[in-house]
């Protein structure tokens, strides 16, 4: 059971980047919140909003280039999904420009945000993305909201094209690549080369 429970810490510690103590310390945290549910003390509503003990599940990337899983001062600019990678935030009036067309969307996915180049994301990424669990996903999107970004939908653009009339997207709710239609419209979110 020990080792079992040291295997699941690991693996999350790695997934989310966060230290095995925020894990601990959040899982606590939920049993207490838990505790406050039932006995009707806190609404089921406010638990959504809690963060890993004052730490972010993903880490965030700053205006100032700086990163960390623990709220900063400095203006949120991305979330960092992998070592490689992040996923930029998108301000509810930039989001309703990111729905686009397939070569619309590559367009608008080709930034240079604080020295960092993104594109629409690779397949690669985005497969290792559609494989995020549900609470990984529902974690990734809520700290969007509270960082004043638009969460992620359901069915985003890759950077990647099939053939002249297909390009890829990611489906979340199927968790796979397809292909659509590049004359259909669908999110785009640029993705940062950390």
């Amino acid at each position: 059971m020990v080792n079992s429970k040291i295997k699941v810490l690991e693996q999350l510690r790695e997934k989310f980047g966060v230290s095995q103590e925020s894990i601990i310390a959040y899982w606590d945290q939920q049993k207490i919140l838990a505790e406050q549910v039932v006995d009707g003390s806190l609404e089921k509503e406010e638990t959504d909003n809690y963060s890993f003990n004052g730490r972010y599940p993903f880490k965030v990337l700053y205006a100032d280039n700086t990163i960390s899983d623990a709220p900063q001062e400095c203006k949120a600019v991305a979330i960092v999904i992998s070592s490689r990678f992040a996923l930029k935030l998108l301000k509810p009036e930039d989001f309703k420009k990111s729905r686009l067309t397939y070569n619309d969307a590559m367009l608008f996915a080709q930034q240079d945000v604080i020295g960092h180049k993104a594109t629409a994301g690779s397949r690669a990424f985005w497969k290792k993305m559609a494989k995020m669990n549900a609470h990984g996903l529902k974690n990734l999107r809520q700290l969007m909201l509270s960082l004043g970004s638009e969460p992620l939908g359901n069915y985003c653009w890759v950077a990647d094209d099939f053939d002249e009339a297909y390009a890829w997207r990611v489906s979340f709710n199927d968790k796979t690549l397809t292909t659509c239609r590049k004359c259909y419209f669908n999110e785009v979110w640029p993705i940062l080369e950390l």
